[in-house]
């Protein structure tokens, strides 16, 4: 559900961030280089989440941070898509960081949730799932401009994605707490 959701949220971006703020009145240069800021906070922020889980004692704190940040970016650009290019230009870096990012620290997530003899298996299927988000990204996109939603609307109500994905988290930090200590006792 992770990966569905949070591949969802990045292709949503991806597809259709470039239409969202020509409709908001970017002129074509702006939205294009917003396009490459969401990317370059990706690349930034994959390289940053992946050592944060390293170095704290609760890794999925450090998604479930993110996630509610990527929340709030996200709400953030559909709120500020219509304001001046540095606006713009940070929301994007921002949404890049936050939603991007974070999501690629989610095959960590796999790997603390899975026994160790079927991780790679367990990635595979996540990311199999996850596809089924980035396919479905650009269908809903469409759908809800052809609707005539605004941008802070799309942005809102596809922002809730993060926010399922922290329960989500919560729920598997929970259970590999318990998996870990019924180990533990076991011994």
């Amino acid at each position: 559900m992770c990966f569905l959701a949070g591949y969802y949220m990045i292709y949503l971006m991806l597809s259709w961030a470039p239409t969202l703020l020509k409709h908001s009145g970017a002129s074509v240069q702006q939205y294009s280089l917003a396009f490459a800021l969401i990317n370059f906070g990706s690349a930034v922020a994959t390289v940053t989440v992946g050592r944060l889980m390293d170095k704290v004692r609760n890794p999925y704190r450090i998604l479930q941070g993110g996630f509610i940040l990527g929340f709030l970016s996200l709400v953030a650009f559909g709120c500020f898509a219509d304001r001046s290019f540095l606006v713009i230009a940070s929301i994007s870096v921002l949404c890049g960081l936050f939603i991007a990012g974070t999501v690629s620290g989610l095959v960590a997530l796999v790997t603390f949730s899975y026994p160790n003899d079927i991780t790679g298996s367990a990635v595979g299927w996540a990311y199999a799932v996850g596809r089924g988000g980035a396919t479905l990204a650009p269908l809903v996109g469409g759908i809800l401009i052809g609707l005539n939603w605004t941008v802070f609307e799309i942005c809102a109500s596809n922002a809730m994605d993060a926010l399922i994905i922290v329960g989500i988290i919560a729920i598997l930090a929970t259970h590999s707490a318990g998996v870990r200590k019924a180990a533990r006792t076991a011994c």
